[in-house]
């Protein structure tokens, strides 16, 4: 009975993680602004929660608090999904060229470091600049890859589940 019942839960998650794979695949972009949208939701019906703990159950400011936070910022990932989703690669784009510059500011002080990671940080920099000049290419792929990889998950464990 219990080993039908872990079969069965590993082919439900098999399968939905193909179904989200799939998703993914198909609907890159406006899967992205749902998935950013869900978690707004998740955040505004936390801070309903608080809320009303703070009304009913104990008056704690940090009930207050945490609740027009979480609510607050759920909202904004509600209504703000699509710029999120467009923001995201940019910021990752910025983060990487200055992680770069700065990894290379200090190799040159250091004044030890080997010649090969010089090459790892202009390909860091050109990979920053090229997320920057293409930004909705760049979710798009991630969205992407992220749905092969699960997909490919979904399958595998499926297979998995049904050899077992």
């Amino acid at each position: 009975m219990q080993e039908e019942k872990s079969l069965s839960n590993k082919v439900f998650v098999s399968i939905a993680a193909m179904i989200i794979g799939l998703i993914l695949i198909i609907w890159q972009r406006s899967a992205g602004e749902t998935i950013i949208r869900i978690i707004g939701y998740v955040m505004i019906a936390t801070g309903v929660v608080y809320l009303i703990m703070f009304f009913t159950k104990r008056r704690e400011n940090e009930n207050l608090i945490y609740a027009i936070g979480a609510a607050g910022a759920g909202l904004l990932l509600v209504l703000l999904a699509h710029l999120i989703v467009d923001a995201f690669p940019i910021i990752m784009g910025i983060v990487m060229i200055l992680n770069a510059i700065t990894a290379f500011s200090l190799s040159m002080k250091s004044g030890d470091t080997p010649w090969y990671m010089y090459i790892f940080f202009a390909a860091l920099i050109v990979l920053g600049v090229l997320i920057l000049l293409h930004p909705s290419f760049v979710a798009n792929l991630m969205y992407l890859f992220i749905g092969i990889s699960c997909l490919l998950s979904g399958v595998t464990g499926l297979m998995v589940a049904l050899h077992e």
